[in-house]
């Protein structure tokens, strides 16, 4: 007979088992650690700002000269606008279809834009493609060829939508008719188009603006991804160590903000729907309310469970969405609502919005709804090392509003310490029913004229086309 000997066991240990009588504590979220810009010199006018960030498959090199269309002294606004259009179709070296095949074989992307105050072209490039793309983004950036077809088509394309696109689109009309009610026309930030002068833009001057701005200011090359600087530094002086002038970046002017509400309205026989924008004035970046005003924000309209979405779509099923956000620049900032609604319920949305903006000039925010702007704010932030874009997007505005990783981290520990009290403070001052507000709404006419008598506003008419061209008075 055998006998199955069976091995000693230890006691059988205890497991824990999860409480599941509630939902689990949810841990408060923390930033990252994020290397910061650093400063590298590679001539006098000419500066490199790095940051690695490791494990991203592509780079971004940026090449920017700091002077702007506000700075042209001919003022060649037309020419300004075709240099930015046509920049990156093509250069000295390749032809637009050969660039164009070039960017999809080397999965590559170019772009090239005049702006303000700044001028720039930049690549984005897998990382085993730096140095053709260093070299491309040489070659576009500075010897463009600006090919007399692409300015030709441009331009045709261009005046197309000023005279039939443009005014045909209520999104675009609504949109347009806000920036230019914004903006006064005598301002260089009002700057109106002109159809005629746009489809007479020569050649010559395109290059002669590419030119001017190429000289006019200090140049900053930005250099994001999994490079160190022993990576670029001469391939970047190889390629761009001749560039920048001596002198101060250009800088963001001083503009006037509306002194009184005022109502535009265009009429589109044809469309179904009212779109609505406002916006009024709120305070800069630098301002001591900008974190205060950043929470009122979001819990109007920065997320889909906002008052104003909540209300609007998720209650009354009057629209897809709401949009409501607050854009701080250096000099001013606005506070801006964009919702359209069916054509009967264009005074209904604007008292409801009005209700809500009062509600929270009353009120404030409340912990909640703080509470869950500081993790967006800490989420949106985690995110930066996720891609290259995130990266990119994040530190070349560092680079554009001078700031740094430390500044980020300021806005976050601002959010962390914010209360309800602060924020009714901030609201009942930035959004008070007496705070001159600018209104545009698009749609058919029957149906706005009904909203404005209920809503007792007095209106002024414009053209669709004038709103495309701004042909209006602005910045009252």
């Amino acid at each position: 007979m055998m006998w199955l000997l069976l091995p000693a066991f230890a006691e059988e240990p205890k497991i824990e088992v999860p409480d599941r009588s509630h939902a689990p504590d949810v841990l408060a979220p923390v930033p990252l650690e994020l290397d910061d810009l650093e400063r590298h010199e590679l001539g006098e006018g000419l500066e490199v700002w790095h940051v690695r960030v490791p494990r991203l498959r592509k780079a971004t090199i940026e090449v920017t000269w700091w002077a702007g269309r506000v700075d042209l002294s001919d003022q060649k606004q037309s020419a300004h606008s075709v240099v930015g259009s046509v920049w990156d179709v093509a250069s000295e070296k390749y032809d637009s279809a050969e660039l164009s095949e070039l960017a999809d074989v080397l999965d590559m992307t170019l772009w090239g834009y005049l702006g303000d105050h700044q001028m720039a072209a930049g690549v984005q490039v897998p990382l085993d493609e730096l140095d053709k793309g260093l070299d491309v983004l040489a070659d576009v950036a500075l010897h463009p060829a600006f090919p007399g077809r692409e300015i030709k088509l441009d331009k045709e394309q261009t005046v197309r939508f000023f005279e039939i696109l443009g005014p045909a689109s209520p999104r675009r009309i609504v949109g347009s008719a806000l920036t230019y009610a914004w903006n006064p026309a005598d301002h260089p930030y009002g700057y109106r188009p002109d159809p005629d002068a746009y489809s007479k833009v020569k050649r010559g001057e395109v290059f002669a603006v590419h030119e001017q701005m190429m000289a006019e200011g200090p140049v900053s090359i930005l250099v994001v991804g999994d490079l160190s600087w022993e990576d670029v530094e001469e391939r970047l002086k190889t390629r761009f160590g001749t560039l920048g002038a001596a002198g101060e970046r250009s800088e963001v002017l001083d503009a006037p903000v509306p002194t009184q509400t005022r109502v535009i309205a265009v009429a589109v026989p044809d469309a179904e729907q009212v779109s609505i924008r406002m916006r009024q004035s709120a305070p800069a970046r630098t301002d001591e309310r900008n974190a205060a005003m950043e929470a009122v924000s979001y819990a109007l309209g920065g997320h889909f469970l906002a008052r104003l979405n909540k209300n609007l779509r998720e209650d009354k099923g009057w629209t897809y969405g709401v949009g409501a956000w607050y854009s701080a620049g250096r000099k001013r900032g606005s506070f801006n609502v964009s919702v359209d609604v069916p054509a009967d319920k264009f005074a209904p949305a604007v008292t409801e919005i009005e209700k809500e903006i009062a509600t929270i000039a009353a009120e404030g925010t409340t912990d909640e709804e703080i509470d869950a702007w500081w993790r967006a704010d800490v989420m949106q932030f985690n995110k930066i090392r996720g891609t290259i874009d995130d990266a990119y997007s994040f530190y070349s505005n560092n680079l554009e509003e001078q700031e740094t990783v430390a500044d980020a981290l300021a806005r976050i520990d601002a959010a962390d310490k914010m209360t309800v009290a602060r924020t009714a403070e901030v609201a009942s001052e930035v959004l008070s029913a007496d705070a001159p507000r600018i209104w545009v709404v698009v749609g058919p006419k029957d149906a706005i004229v009904k909203g404005v008598d209920a809503l007792e506003w007095e209106v002024e008419w414009i053209s669709p086309k004038d709103a495309i061209l701004g042909r209006f008075e602005g910045g009252l």
